[in-house]
Formats: C-alpha cells, sequence, structure tokens
C-alpha cells in the first residue's frame, strides 16, 4: 500500500509530537508513507529518520497556487465539484472559510499525490486536514479514511458528510465516538471505530527509590482546561500539611504569568518549578529514567471542551509511572484503580488527598507504576494500534472511491 498520511503541521513543527510513533510504525509496515502537512511550519522535518517520505508544500504562495491551477485544468468539472462539496452545505462559517482558504492547498495536494501514485488518503483531524483528504480522494478517485481526536469533532466541521464519505473513522477514544456519532448520525456507527494513539513502551524501565520528597510532573501547556491553577492550590495543601515534594511543570502557554502569580502567591517558588517547554524526547527519557515518582493532570472539562485519552499520561505510564488525574474526558477508559488515581475535577483538596496517599507510600507508587506499564503495553503500545489502524486501512485501500 502506497499511503498518504495528511497532518496540520507535523513533521515540519514540533507540536504534533504524539504522530511519531504512529508515523515510524506505519512507515514500517506499508510499501511507502507519504506524510504531509496542510500547513507546514517550515520547509524543513524536525524529526529524523521516520521512514516515510515528508513532503513540503506551503499551505499557499505562487508554487501552491500553480500546482493547483493544473489540476483545476485536468479536469475543471471534478475541480468545481469538489467545490461545491465544501461551499454548498450549511455549517460553521469560521470552519466554513478555512476550507475555502484551503481549496487551492487540496487541489495542489490532489496533484502532488497523483503524480507519487498513492493507493489512499489518511488524515490526523477531521477539520482542514480532513477536508483536504476529502478534497483530494474525489479528484483521484481513490479512498480516504481519518483520525478524529477531541477539539476537532467539537469544531464541527462538515462531520456529517465526511463521516458519511470516508471508507471509515477511526476515533481515538470510546467517549469521543460516541459524540462523533450523535453529531454525524446513528448511521455512521458502522465505519466508526475507536482504535486508540499508541505511544512507544520501553521494554524495561526505572522507578524510583522511595526516599525524599516525592518527585511529580505535570507535562500540559498553560490552558484554562489543563487545571494548572487546581494543581497549584492542591500543592499548597500538601505543603500546608508538611509533606515534601517537587512538582516539574513542562509546558508553556497562555496562562504563564497568572500560574507565576499563584504560585508566588501560595509561597511555592521552591517546590514547583517551571520548565517552559521540554523537547519530547528529553521529558520520555526523563520519564524512562526513573526521575520522577508520580504523574499528574488536573484536567478541567465544560461542555464542547475535554479531554481525549492524553499522551503525556500514556507515555508517563509507559515508563511504569502512575498518573493521578481527573475523571474528565476520556481519562477513565485508560487508568482505573489498579494503575493510578482518578479524583472530582476541580477539587483541589481531593487532589492533594490523592498525592499525598500515593507520596507516603512507595511500595503503592511503584505496584501502581508496574501495572501502569503492563496496561500501556496491553492495549495502547504503538505497534499494537498500528495493526489495529492498518485492518481497516487494508480493508479499504483496495477498493475505488466510487464503489
Amino acid at each position: 500500500m502506497r499511503l498518504a498520511y495528511l497532518t496540520t503541521h507535523f513533521p515540519f513543527g514540533h507540536d504534533e509530537t504524539f504522530f511519531e510513533p504512529e508515523v515510524r510504525s506505519l512507515a514500517q509496515a506499508v510499501e511507502q508513507l507519504y506524510v504531509m502537512p496542510v500547513r507546514p511550519r517550515g520547509p524543513r522535518s524536525a524529526f529524523r529518520d521516520l521512514g516515510s517520505v515528508d513532503v513540503y508544500l506551503p499551505a499557499g504562495g505562487f508554487a501552491t497556487w500553480s500546482l493547483a491551477f493544473q489540476e483545476f485544468q485536468r479536469n475543471p468539472r471534478a475541480a468545481l465539484a469538489a467545490f461545491a462539496m465544501i461551499a454548498r452545505p450549511s455549517y460553521r462559517p469560521a470552519a466554513k472559510l478555512k476550507n475555502l482558504l484551503l481549496f487551492p492547498k487540496a487541489l495542489a495536494t490532489a496533484h502532488v499525490l497523483r503524480r507519487i501514485g498513492v493507493d489512499h488518503i489518511h488524515s490526523q483531524w477531521i477539520t482542514t486536514s480532513s477536508t483536504v483528504a476529502l478534497i483530494a480522494a474525489h479528484l483521484l478517485d481513490i479512498p480516504w479514511s481519518c483520525t478524529a481526536h477531541q477539539h476537532d469533532i467539537f469544531f464541527d466541521n462538515l462531520i456529517p458528510e465526511k463521516v458519511a464519505d470516508a471508507a471509515f473513522v477511526r476515533v481515538i477514544s470510546r467517549r469521543n465516538a460516541e459524540f462523533l456519532i450523535a453529531l454525524a448520525g446513528k448511521g455512521s456507527r458502522l465505519h466508526t471505530h475507536v482504535v486508540h494513539l499508541g505511544v512507544d513502551v520501553p521494554d524495561g524501565y526505572i522507578q524510583r527509590a522511595g526516599s525524599g520528597p516525592v518527585r511529580m510532573l505535570c507535562a500540559a501547556r498553560f490552558a484554562s482546561s489543563k487545571g494548572h491553577r487546581y494543581l497549584i492550590s492542591a500543592l499548597q495543601q500538601l505543603k500546608e500539611r508538611g509533606v515534601e515534594f517537587h512538582c516539574d511543570f513542562a509546558g508553556a502557554g497562555e496562562l504563564d504569568a497568572a500560574l507565576r502569580e499563584q504560585i508566588a502567591a501560595a509561597g511555592l517558588e521552591q517546590e514547583i518549578e517551571l520548565r517552559g517547554v521540554v523537547q519530547h524526547e528529553q521529558i520520555v527519557k526523563e520519564l524512562n529514567g526513573g526521575c520522577y515518582d508520580i504523574a499528574v493532570l488536573a484536567s478541567t472539562e465544560k461542555p464542547g471542551e475535554h479531554e481525549g485519552i492524553p499522551v503525556a499520561l500514556m507515555e508517563a505510564m509507559a515508563a511504569a509511572v502512575p498518573c493521578i488525574t481527573t475523571d474528565t474526558g476520556s481519562n477513565n477508559e485508560l487508568i482505573d484503580e489498579t494503575c493510578g488515581v482518578l479524583v472530582a475535577q476541580r477539587d483541589p483538596t481531593a487532589l492533594a488527598d490523592a498525592i499525598e496517599s500515593l507520596a507516603t507510600a512507595p511500595e503503592k507508587r511503584r505496584e501502581l507504576g508496574r501495572n501502569a506499564h503492563a496496561r500501556v503495553r496491553d492495549a495502547f503500545e504503538t505497534k499494537r494500534t498500528t495493526a489495529e489502524l492498518l485492518l481497516f486501512l487494508g480493508c479499504s485501500s483496495h477498493l475505488p472511491k466510487s464503489a
């Protein structure tokens, strides 16, 4: 199979690093994998030795418009029909505007993939990258599919039309699959499938010794949905209780200044270190090297906004680091009482109690960590999730798009 894999930025950017394991795994399993972002950050790949052919084509500009014009000239009627697919339906104006702006990129993508000779297009996200996949697949008369995550579902970018047209839609969690089916209609259930996004699982791992202050990691962007302010309040309670700890915040975002002020007001400058953006490979190295006792994430949810299954927690569990997080989004599809702790959202006291219960029980931490490693190895390991995805790709890619 010659597979085109459409993303938003990856690999020409660092903000979709969680696609890396799947890309490496797919590249080993198919005849040739072509990774093509819709809006690349720059002309150079940020990742080495993926095993894929990484195709750089800007979202706009002379080169892209030239290829788009060539594709339009090849079959104006087909191009206009593809344009009508995104222009005629009634859906969110913001989504429609993005689709229309990327229409030339979709034509250019079709031109490039025609020249390459791909059998199937799979897009990550059911937003603009799947719009490009939809258009290109129709122009090439080949099947396409996509992966839906979380916020992209709530953006509601032609979801009923895309789900009906795709060979299949893969969703990364059961809860989000139900949201997607509710938007697309009950008939979409037959070709909507839950296939987790996988992570690499090391054969071995190092667990920290039980001595000294408990070390925690919170790896998440500084956004309100990640609940840092509740975590800081919980850590303030821990300090008041006399629990010794150190917590690294790995991330950045719009709440940086507000979080710094809250940390200072709580007197936690010595206990919390704001590390900024830490390279993904460095975080994984530290987790696997036994640098942390606990990973913590205080996510919140509201209508239209909740977690999928956080990759940061999966990677911690793969390294036998037990996780404490909130019972929000799809977190309970990853974690149960055998391998971590779930608490109510927006409840600093419950979060502080959970952290204290593990901070003072090193043997319990190690037991949960071992179980966490087994949990991710058995259900979320990249080779396993890629094999599931390939089953659906293999069943659809031999069929022409018109079938």
